[in-house]
């Protein structure tokens, strides 16, 4: 029986099946054969009636570990820093958190906790059980924990509460947002960020499918979520280009205040026409990269986060795309999980050979066309 992982409805349906994923997107390995024989899952996405989630059915969380070699950020790209810094100052003057105290739960490498506090925030606290020590440099009132956050009457508590991407990872929400519910100070606000699963089946994002992701939000099932455990959403919107969903809340000690799906009809449509739709986009890809190799053409792709690792293990020709950039340096010569590419920087001499450039996420268009200009590339550059 597929059930409702945030609401409990069993009136859920099936929306695709597909199999052999890497479970882990974005641990990378040290050698090929390493990268190669990483675990796999399985993953049957379902729809839920009643709140609009989509979910992973078979999901077995008992396949992940979340350690330090986790490595997720995006602040090396110049886009996503200013996205990350416009936030925090919107955070900081509309919350009114000048000097006030910050949580975080799940704050990865840091950064934005870093971000917050020069910002003006007051004392910060970030918990990640994948946090590694000594990456960043931060100031004596940034304090960062390689451990979840601790449910305890002494433990800190934020004026602000963040948790950004990590919801969507969690197979159950009921603990994570009472963590987030005990971490907030009398009055204060949580802000919480996850990938838009109506921008995934709106415009085929169909590379953000990924095995780490057992819960996919829309709008309405966020609100849902949100308001089901103790939880008042003040706003729900998207950002960063339509791809993100953030929310506002506060804690409420009263009755779940739900609120009917305003785009169940939408989602269901775009969900029932999902699977062929997907089909189509990876025979497009496919012949793409197949016509390109026939024409001994040098193919790279941009992008060693979870869109291109996914791109990479699920076209038929994957495995013969031997190029991978990213301008995370700590991606930079680890290997993609599942196909093996060796990663490389953006100035790397390889590129220069490079006829066609995969670029994995449209939002860095501009900044990747002129990251090939300055290595007086001629590549072709392709959205994925």
């Amino acid at each position: 029986m597929m059930i409702c992982p945030s609401c409990g409805s069993t009136d859920t349906r099936m929306v695709l099946e597909t199999d052999g994923l890497p479970v882990l997107c974005n641990t990378l390995a040290d050698s090929a054969e390493d990268a190669r024989s990483c675990p796999r899952g399985d993953m049957h996405l379902c729809l839920c009636s009643r709140c609009s989630l989509l979910f992973n059915a078979i999901f077995d969380i008992r396949l992940l570990s979340y350690d330090t070699g986790y490595e997720t950020s995006l602040h090396f790209s110049a886009v996503f820093r200013e996205y990350a810094k416009e936030l925090a100052r919107t955070l900081v003057d509309r919350l009114e958190l000048r000097e006030r105290p910050v949580i975080e739960i799940g704050c990865g490498r840091g950064e934005f906790l870093k971000i917050l506090h020069e910002e003006g925030c007051g004392e910060c606290h970030g918990y990640d059980e994948s946090h590694l020590p000594g990456l960043l440099k931060t100031p004596s009132s940034v304090h960062l924990h390689a451990t979840r956050y601790p449910q305890l009457s002494d433990a800190p508590h934020g004026d602000l509460v963040c948790c950004r991407h990590v919801l969507e990872h969690v197979p159950n929400p009921d603990s994570l947002l009472s963590s987030l519910r005990s971490a907030l100070a009398p009055s204060g606000v949580i802000y919480l960020e996850v990938p838009n699963a109506l921008f995934t089946l709106h415009h085929l994002g169909i590379w953000d499918l990924i095995y780490e992701h057992c819960c996919y939000y829309t709008q309405e099932s966020l609100w849902f979520a949100l308001s089901n455990h103790g939880l008042q959403p003040m706003e729900i919107r998207s950002t960063y280009a339509g791809q993100f969903l953030s929310a506002l809340a506060t804690a409420d000690d009263g009755p779940p205040r739900h609120t009917s799906p305003k785009g169940s009809c939408l989602i269901d449509s775009l969900c029932s026409s999902f699977t062929e739709a997907r089909t189509m986009k990876i025979r497009r890809f496919d012949q793409l990269l197949e016509d390109s190799l026939l024409k001994h053409e040098t193919v790279a792709i941009w992008g060693a986060g979870s869109k291109g690792v996914t791109f990479l293990n699920t076209l038929h020709c994957g495995e013969e795309l031997e190029i991978v950039v990213d301008s995370n340096p700590r991606k930079q010569g680890m290997h993609i999980p599942g196909t093996g590419q060796k990663i490389i920087a953006p100035e790397d001499d390889t590129l220069k050979a490079v006829s066609l450039v995969f670029l994995m996420n449209p939002i860095y268009m501009t900044e990747v066309k002129g990251q090939l200009e300055d290595i007086r590339s001629r590549a072709k550059l392709i959205c994925a």
